[in-house]
Parts: C-alpha cells; sequence; structure tokens
C-alpha cells in the first residue's frame, strides 16, 4: 500500500478544499496524483467531495464516517470484498448522513454488499452481484436509516434480500432483481414506495414484503415469485398497476387499502403463501376495483376477504380459472359493496362457487358468474343482491342460506341444479328469472321465504339432489 506521506499523500492533501468549495478525490492506483485505494480516498473526503472510481478491480471493505459524500464510479471500475478480504463491501456509519454511491459494480460480497446505518444515503446507477450459495446468505443492500434512496440499479444473484430495510420513507425505484435467494424487498417502516421494478426468479421469499403504513407499492413487473408477490401488513396501502406472472398473489392485512388495475397471471400455492390470489384481512375499509386475475395451479382461490373488514369496495373485477371460489366474503365481513365483476370458469364442482358470499349486509350489484360449481353460494344475513346474473353452474345458480337476504331482478341461466335453491329463512325473491334451468326452476326448503313478481313457477317445497 502507498505511504501516504509519500508524493500521493502530498498531491491528495493539495486536494483538501477550501472552505465553502467540494474536491474531486480520485482513486487510480496508476496515477500518482490520485489515491490508491478507495478506503484513502474516503478517509480524505470532507462533507460536499466527491471520490470518483477510476476502473479496476479493488480488493477492499470500505467503512465511510464522513457525511454528505459521493463516491462513484462506472461499470468498469468493480469492488470486491471477499477476495481476498471479508466482510461487507462498504459500510456506511450513522454519522455519515446524506451519502450518495453511484456507477460502479459490488461483487461477492459474502456479508452484504452495502450496509447503511446512516439517514439520507442513495445508492444510484449501481450492479450489485453476489451468490446464493454462500452459507451466510448475504444480503445485497441492508439498511436501518430513514429516506433511503435506491434506484436504478440491477442485482443479481443475491444469497439474501435484494435490499433489506427498516426506516421510514424508503424509495426502491426502476431497479431490475433477479435471483434473490431470500426475498426481494423487505422492510419495516412507514411510507415506503416501491415503484418501476422488474423482479425475476425470488427464490424463499415474497417479491415485495412491507410491515407499515402509508406503502405504495406502484408498476412493479414481476415473474416468478416463490411467496407473495406483494405482502403488506399496515394502513392506508396504495397497490396499483402492478404486473405478475407465476408471481403468485397479493397478501394484504390493514384498513384503507387501494388496490387497483393490477394484473396476475399463473397463481400457485408458493412459498409460505396462502392458497389465494389476492387475500385481505383487516379492520376496515377499502377499495378493491379494476384487477384481473387469471389461470391458478392448486386449490387455490381468486379474492379472498377476512377478519372483520367492514365497508370494502370490490368493483369491475375480473376473475377466472381458478380451481376454489372466485370471490369469497367471510364470515366476519361486513357492509361491502360488489359491483360488476365477473367471475368465470370457477372449478366445476359443486362446492366450488364464483361468489361465497357470508358475513352480513353485504350489497352486490350487476355482478356475473359464469360456468362455476354454484354461481353465488350465499350465507350470514341482510344481504342484498340487485340484477346480478349467473349462467351455467354445474350445481345451483344462486344458494341462500342464511337468514334475511334479499334477490331483486337477478337472472339465473343454464343451471344443471336449481335456478334458486334456499336453505334459509326469511328471504325475499323478486322480480327474477331463471332460463333453460336443467333442474328446479327454484326450491324453498327454509321458512318464512316470500317470492313476488318473478318469472318462474312457484318454488318446489323439496329441492332435488343432484
Amino acid at each position: 500500500m502507498r505511504n501516504l506521506f509519500t508524493t500521493t499523500g502530498v498531491l491528495a492533501a493539495l486536494l483538501i478544499a477550501t472552505p465553502g468549495s467540494a474536491a474531486n478525490r480520485c482513486v487510480n492506483p496508476a496515477q500518482p496524483s490520485c489515491f490508491a485505494t478507495i478506503q484513502d480516498a474516503v478517509n480524505a473526503a470532507l462533507p460536499g467531495d466527491r471520490v470518483t472510481i477510476s476502473p479496476g478491480v479493488y480488493f477492499e471493505n470500505v467503512i465511510v464516517n464522513t457525511p454528505d459524500i459521493r463516491i462513484e464510479g462506472n461499470a468498469k471500475a468493480i469492488l470486491d470484498p471477499d477476495d481476498p478480504n471479508t466482510g461487507i463491501g462498504i459500510q456506511i456509519n450513522a454519522a455519515a448522513t446524506g451519502v450518495t454511491i453511484q456507477g460502479f459494480w459490488i461483487r461477492n460480497g459474502d456479508v452484504a454488499s452495502i450496509e447503511n446505518d446512516a439517514d439520507g444515503t442513495t445508492i444510484r446507477n449501481m450492479q450489485i452481484t453476489s451468490t446464493s450459495e454462500f452459507a451466510s446468505f448475504p444480503d445485497c443492500v441492508s439498511s436501518d436509516g430513514n429516506n433511503l434512496t435506491v434506484e436504478n440499479n440491477q442485482f443479481i444473484g443475491c444469497g439474501g434480500h435484494c435490499l433489506v430495510f427498516v426506516g421510514d420513507d424508503v424509495l426502491f425505484s426502476s431497479n431490475e432483481a433477479k435471483f434473490c435467494g431470500q426475498g426481494a424487498v423487505t422492510g419495516t417502516g412507514d411510507r415506503a414506495i416501491i415503484e418501476n421494478n422488474r423482479f425475476f426468479n425470488v427464490e424463499d421469499g415474497d417479491c415485495i414484503e412491507i410491515m407499515g403504513n402509508d406503502a405504495e407499492i406502484v408498476n412493479n413487473r414481476a415473474e416468478s415469485c416463490d411467496g407473495y408477490f406483494v405482502q403488506l401488513t399496515g394502513h392506508n396501502a396504495v397497490v396499483e398497476r402492478n404486473r405478475g406472472r407465476l408471481a403468485n398473489g397479493f397478501g394484504i392485512d390493514g384498513l384503507g387499502f387501494i388496490v387497483r388495475s393490477n394484473r396476475l397471471e399463473g397463481i400457485d400455492v408458493g412459498f409460505g403463501q396462502n392458497p389465494n390470489g389476492m387475500r385481505f384481512t383487516g379492520t376496515g375499509g377499502g377499495d378493491v376495483s379494476n384487477n384481473r386475475l387469471s389461470r391458478s395451479f392448486g386449490d387455490i382461490e381468486g379474492m379472498t376477504f377476512l377478519g372483520t373488514l367492514n365497508g370494502v369496495r370490490v368493483e369491475n373485477n375480473r376473475v377466472e380459472r381458478f380451481t376454489d371460489d372466485g370471490i369469497n366474503l367471510g364470515i366476519m365481513t361486513s357492509n361491502f359493496t360488489v359491483r360488476r365483476n365477473r367471475v368465470m370458469t370457477i372449478g366445476g364442482d359443486v362446492g366450488e362457487a364464483c361468489y361465497d358470499v357470508f358475513g352480513t349486509n353485504h350489497a352486490l350489484e350487476q355482478n356475473r358468474a359464469d360456468d362455476c360449481g354454484l354461481g353465488y353460494e350465499v350465507g350470514g344475513a341482510g344481504h342484498t343482491f340487485s340484477r346480478d346474473e349467473s349462467r351455467r353452474t354445474t350445481g345451483s345458480g344462486f344458494y341462500l342460506g342464511g337468514d334475511g337476504i334479499t334477490l331483486d331482478r337477478v337472472t339465473a341461466r343454464d343451471a344443471n341444479a336449481a335456478g334458486v335453491e334456499i336453505d334459509g329463512n326469511n328471504h325475499t325473491v323478486m322480480n327474477s328469472r331463471t332460463l333453460g334451468t336443467n333442474g328446479q326452476e327454484a326450491c324453498d326448503e327454509g321458512a318464512g321465504n316470500v317470492f313476488t313478481g318473478n318469472n318462474f313457477d312457484p318454488p318446489d317445497a323439496t329441492c332435488r339432489d343432484l
């Protein structure tokens, strides 16, 4: 190693900035006017300075203690922290706030490529490669700071996570993440923004897993996530315009969520995932609209709502080619508005419904069920159906258990069993019709049910088994 009191040290000392100015600390072992190592340049840098790395391979473990410096290079500048060394590629300590790292390549980190403990760090235009073969499962970026920005980077073969963080106001934007060993982005903190990223072949974990409030997951693309594409725990999340292929589904636990205009295709049970295309739990309201879910592998439901969710809007979604129920409202849910959804090609056995409606006081309107075991399987109490339609069901078009449910202007077409089958009490069926029913037009085995103004024969007193 060069002696800093030799020519290099003298020339480097001349680069020390005067008050109010910033210096460029160049790193190039072949140039006497530059520092021989990245660490020497970082040690000499003052706040506001720039450390510029020339092309070459640097076998170092760099520690940053100075705030507001920029460390940059190009794709031919390579930091290798693991040959012959062992440790972190770049460690940013808590006092080094506002550091920017950009433009070069970090490879072979066997602990972490970048470990950040400071606020205001930016990691930009980097290539970070590791390997999942290390027993330590290194993360590409591990951060415990707030206001972290990670943008326009390429992560390949991170043994652990591409990014794991604890901190608020994290931005992960326009990155490409391939072959992450334990999940791509995993973090805890409020106001995380995960946008415009590409995920591919994420093993043994989720593509995106966030615990915190006010998260925004927007316009990401994923293919082959072993766990969830998106798993969120927290309130007021926004999940919009994401696309997943063979990327499993969403798991969202909270209230006030907005899940709109997402597309998921080829959904499997995956690693550690409950069998649902989209699974919602929590205690409050939300908006689930304009999503499209298609094609499942295994015994999987399309959309499932659990917990004591109240007042959720489920509108203009399309769910097709699932092996279990299409849209399932759980027994503790209440006051949903379910409007203009289309569910089709669900299971095929009698017990698998396009719409599985339980809980209390849900309002369904203008929904359509095609090619299901049952069109609408209804329990609970106080639901209303208006202008909903069922077509080509293996079982009945509308099956009513529970109590106090109203069907108004609904249509059951081509049911193999009954158009309307009732096994509960105090229901009202009015202004409705059945067409092309292979079994009974309607049957009633409950008590206190009222039929008025319908376009079918009076219901049979006994519902026949298929």
